[in-house]
């Protein structure tokens, strides 16, 4: 029953149980009229939109609010008994609550009511509740704590509150006489719960959008938890001095309970004005007495928090009309819905904070720099568990309320044991108790962010969205329409609300669950989840059969790509039916291996072949066979992967499948090139080429081209490679082969980039790039990044060439290709030498060396014996260097690589020549350059050259070399050959007979040595320097910076003895 009690001039009401009417208010008339201050608990259906009772009780505290109450006044303090836990939104409510009042009592204005905390618990005592918040109004003063009920209240009245860690505040100009009173002193619980982290960028477009001042209104929409409502108050922290009318602010997701749609235009507008304190102008006439009061207040912002607990068709037609007649007044929105006003808004779309992809980008990134800021503020500062942090940082998503969340587990969990939580049981760690509360109390889990998404929606929609829990993959509208019966405008619709990932691949949109979401309605679905995804299993089973032939890049592989992942599961939990087996194994098995997910495809193949053997079916059998040494290959198990083809090839010929030998002749031609038997693997190419070309197979036909245009590649046969590259380019256009196109067009690259085309080659490389990316092939994407990180690399941009290389050696890694990580480990080693890094260096090329041995590689075994002869000769070790060369260039003449083979000549003259050795075969350099010349390789045409120039110079024909050398640096520069270039310049010098000439040729090289840079070589063009300065301090100054330069690492220590003693 309802009752009311006094007590001094505060009247304390229990309203919760009965509807307070007419009748009810007139019985207490005396009582309201003279008390000084209302505390009511009232019940939540109190305040509905359209509450009769609501309505009721304002008009008539109007009435008796009317006439000035002597020695006080009249106000209304609303409390909905509920988490009162939650000091937050607590202490937001009690802070309105007295700028209202106190405005109330100085301008004798009604009262009203106020934001609202939301009713959760319903059987907590009147007293407790009053008590509580009593309470909570003492613990945020700023002065003593009284006694007694009265005291307290009238303490919160007279004094206000200071606002409660962890509270961000926004204090705003005063505004001019006349103007609105600011609504945004303090923004509590709405900013980031500490220092603030990441989205520059989109708050650099928030403030673009205030300067600029059109269009009115900017929509900040994406999930829950995604950081759109921090965003906004930092944003607004920025721009608040540009609106003299003041910032204000409306909290939809406190002001109303109700579902969007129901929402209307007349109560969206009484939010607004109760918003700006202006609750009375909407009485008559909401639209357009609210538009005029604003527009009389001066330029002013509303800040319209989680909009799409409001927005509709009515609401959105009320705010665009609204925004165009008061052309004073912006609108900046959070919403987690995309939909609003379209007339009168720009949106958008909240991105997450940048993750790291490895242990070696982890610092710096933003989800981390926000995991660091978080668990700071419980005490962890050290994080040496890279690999799980990288784990935790990565199943955020980047989301920042699940990086909060996560790092209020910092001190009393591991990051091993909150990464195995997280992945064992996310719902369960991405969340945190009332005392870790970071924000709402919806904001205390990831899971009650969806689940407040989920319950926007109509209840229709709601309870389809449901059944949506066994989707785990990728799917089409055509895959829920049949399963259920679900619309397309429903799928747009739930992604509107973030609900859904919609992303277009080949002109067709595909859906994907977020963890997050899927998680959470696997929980909440009242279906037979696992029966459902078996029945997924199966249909997507049938996808892989009936699309299994289609060509990589068209609709059809999008098809598969889509369905891989529930067949395999189907596949390997024997969930497919029986006749679709044989069918699909093999299709399967294909994409996945194509698609880089070689564990799965080995699986797949493993599986197909056991049931081939039972049933028992020969050709499949062999295709299972074929599947299984392909992956061994791409794993470098050559033996294996040999043993496998040749099983094969014996099945397709006893069968007489014509169709599969070719198949098997590639696949043990691809082992003898991977082995350097390279004759061996041309004619196993020319034997499955005609097989191909007989039996009509254009797509086989294609790829026998390419692996023979390799072949002539590795003879520097140049012009025939381009012809076959090409010719397999247009056929691969023709069937439609996009990751084939992919395979040519890296081809012709590497033939430019032979030429010195660098722009071309790298022009090559990126369409390539492109390609794989599309088609979902991993191992494609970093060889292409390999080739990449070379041509820059060749330029001389080590940074750019090292961050291709580590992007690579990450996606080698993932997709388990030793010979990739070598080869990235190998470029990696290679750009740290040429910046003068020699222990990271050696430590690189000895990591490539263990794979490239084990895995049976001659060619990168004799690349890295090669770099690590590179390493000791400019570390003065010449007889380890000869050594080393020597090896490489008898395992590069064993292969038959000439330009190895050449590259290890030049390295072993060289070091005699700087070793001071007479015993040098100037004709062997001259063959070579001879050889490059007839390839078209100009780049190291002029390095030969320059080389042999040196040798002439050392020997007494200063003026040819110095003439030859002028000559060959321009070369050098016409191809990009920045380290070549300078070094070329260092000769120079050396030859150049007069002082000036020398100074400048010694001058460029240590211009482009400081650009690329290596201090090594930039010491050496000081040093020369120094020996020729035209006075003593200049002198000085040279050796100085010679000093600075060796003295810059310990791997270049070994030259200090150089310097002169002076």
């Amino acid at each position: 029953m309802a009752r009311i009690e006094e007590d001094g001039d505060v009247l304390f009401a229990d309203w919760r149980d009965n509807r307070v009417g007419q009748d009810y208010l007139v019985r207490h008339s005396e009582k309201l009229a003279r008390c000084g201050c209302l505390v009511a608990v009232l019940s939540p259906s109190f305040f509905r939109v359209g509450s009769e009772s609501a309505k009721e009780l304002l008009a008539f505290l109007d009435r008796i609010g009317s006439e000035p109450v002597e020695g006080g006044y009249t106000g209304l303090v609303p409390v909905v008994w509920g988490e009162f836990e939650d000091v937050d939104l607590l202490e937001g409510a009690l802070q309105n609550a007295h700028r209202t009042l106190s405005a109330s009592a100085k301008e004798r204005q009604a009262p009203t009511l106020l934001k609202l905390i939301r009713d959760q618990a319903q059987n907590a005592a009147v007293e407790e509740a009053l008590d509580q918040y009593a309470d909570a109004i003492i613990a945020s003063a700023s002065v003593g704590l009284p006694v007694g009920k009265e005291e307290r209240i009238r303490h919160f009245l007279d004094h206000g509150s200071a606002p409660m860690a962890p509270a961000v505040q926004v204090t705003l100009e005063t505004p001019q006489e006349g103007a609105a009173l600011p609504g945004m002193e303090v923004l509590l619980s709405l900013g980031a719960r500490g220092k603030f982290v990441g989205y520059e960028d989109m708050i650099a477009r928030v403030v673009e959008w205030a300067e600029r001042g059109e269009p009115p209104m900017l929509l900040l929409h994406g999930p829950g938890g995604i950081g759109k409502t921090s965003t906004a108050v930092e944003a607004i922290k920025r721009i608040q001095g540009r609106f003299a009318g003041g910032v204000h602010v409306a909290r939809f997701d406190v002001l109303t309970t109700n579902v969007p749609e129901d929402v209307t235009a007349d109560s969206f507008a009484s939010m607004l004005a109760e918003a700006v304190r202006a609750p009375e102008v909407v009485r008559k006439d909401p639209s357009g007495s609210l538009a005029g009061y604003l527009a009389r207040q001066g330029t002013l912002l509303l800040f319209l928090d989680n909009f799409e607990s409001v927005a509709n068709t009515q609401t959105n037609a009320f705010l665009g009309n609204l925004l165009q007649q008061a052309r004073n007044v912006r609108a900046l929105a959070t919403s987690q819905h995309a939909a609003s006003p379209l007339n009168v808004t720009a949106e958008v779309k909240q991105r997450s904070l940048g993750v790291p992809t490895s242990e070696d980008n982890i610092e710096g990134s933003e989800a981390f720099t926000l995991f660091r800021d978080r668990s700071a503020q419980r005490g962890v500062t050290e994080f040496s568990d890279l690999k799980a942090l990288l784990r935790v940082l990565r199943a955020t998503e980047g989301l920042p309320l699940a990086l909060e969340l996560l790092g209020a587990h910092a001190n009393d969990a591991t990051l091993k044991e909150i990464a195995d939580g997280v992945e064992k049981a996310a719902l369960s760690w991405l969340q945190t108790s009332g005392e870790d509360s970071v924000g709402v109390a919806r904001q205390r889990s990831i899971e009650a962010c969806v689940s407040w998404s989920i319950d926007r929606l109509k209840k229709k929609d709601r309870e389809a969205f449901l059944k949506l829990a066994p989707f785990e993959y990728p799917f089409v509208a055509d895959d829920a329409e049949l399963h259920l019966k679900v619309s397309r405008s429903q799928l747009t619709e739930w992604t509107r609300w973030s609900l859904l990932r919609r992303t277009e691949v080949h002109g067709a949109s595909e859906y994907e669950l977020p963890t997050i979401v899927r998680l959470v309605l696997a929980k909440r679905a009242e279906i037979s989840f696992e029966a459902m995804r078996r029945a997924y299993c199966g249909y997507y089973v049938g996808l892989v059969r009936e699309r299994g032939n289609e060509m990589p890049g068209s609709p059809g592989w999008n098809v598969l790509r889509r369905a891989s992942q529930p067949a395999a599961r189907a596949i390997v939990e024997g969930t497919v039916p029986p006749g679709l087996v044989l069918a699909c194994f093999y299709h399967l098995g294909e994409f996945l291996r194509v698609t880089s997910r070689n564990d799965d495809a080995r699986t797949v193949f493993e599986r197909g072949l056991i049931t081939a053997m039972a049933r028992p079916d020969k050709s499949a059998q062999a295709n299972a066979r074929i599947g299984l040494a392909e992956v061994a290959s791409i794993r470098n198990a050559y033996a294996e992967a040999e043993e496998g083809y040749r099983a094969a090839l014996a099945i397709y010929k006893e069968v007489g499948n014509r169709h599969g030998e070719p198949n098997a002749l590639r696949g043990l031609a691809d082992v003898a090139s991977m082995r350097g038997a390279y004759a061996e693997a041309e004619e196993g190419y020319r034997a499955a080429q005609i097989l191909y070309k007989e039996i009509g197979d254009r797509q086989g036909e294609a790829h026998a081209l390419k692996a023979l245009a390799d072949m002539a590649k590795m003879r520097d046969a140049y012009p025939e490679a381009e012809e076959g590259y090409r010719l397999a380019l247009s056929i691969n256009k023709e069937t439609g082969d996009q990751q084939g196109e992919a395979h040519a067009l890296r081809g012709i690259a590497d033939v430019a980039k032979m030429r010195d085309a660098y722009s071309e080659a790298e022009e090559g490389y990126r369409a390539a790039l492109t390609i794989y990316k599309e088609v979902g092939n991993r191992h494609g994407e970093a060889n292409a990044l390999v080739r990449i990180a070379d041509v820059t690399s060749l330029r001389g941009a080590y940074c750019e060439a090292e961050e291709g290389y580590r992007a690579a050696q990450i996606i080698y890694k993932g997709v388990g290709s030793p010979s990739g990580e070598a080869n990235a480990l190998d470029g990696l080693a290679n750009v740290a030498r040429m910046r003068g890094a020699y222990s990271e260096a050696k430590e690189g090329y000895r990591a490539a060396l263990t794979i490239f041995k084990k895995i049976g590689d001659r060619r990168g075994e004799a690349n890295v014996l090669g770099g690590l002869a590179e390493v000791a000769r400019v570390r003065d070790a010449y007889a380890e260097a000869e050594e080393g060369y020597r090896a490489a260039q008898i395992l590069y003449k064993e292969i038959g690589d000439r330009q190895g083979e050449a590259g290890s000549l030049y390295g072993f003259t060289r070091t005699r020549i700087e070793a001071g050795r007479d015993d040098i075969e100037e004709a062997g350099l001259q063959i070579a350059g001879e050889f490059f010349q007839k390839i078209g390789d100009k780049r190291n045409e002029a390095i030969f050259w320059a080389l042999q120039m040196r040798i002439r110079g050392v020997r007494g024909d200063a003026e040819e070399a110095a003439r030859e050398l002028r000559a060959v640096r321009g070369e050098l520069a016409q191809v990009e050959g920045r380290f070549e270039e300078a070094e070329a310049c260092l000769w120079l010098g050396d030859f150049e007979p007069d002082v000036e000439a020398k100074r400048r040729a010694w001058d460029d090289a240590l211009g482009l040595f400081r650009s690329l840079p290596n201090r090594h070589f930039a010491g050496e063009a000081n040093l020369r320097l120094a020996g020729i300065a035209g006075s003593g301090e200049e002198r000085a100054a040279y050796l100085a910076a010679a000093r600075e330069d060796w003295e810059s690492s310990p791997d270049l220590a070994f030259l200090l003895p150089r310097l002169p003693n002076e």
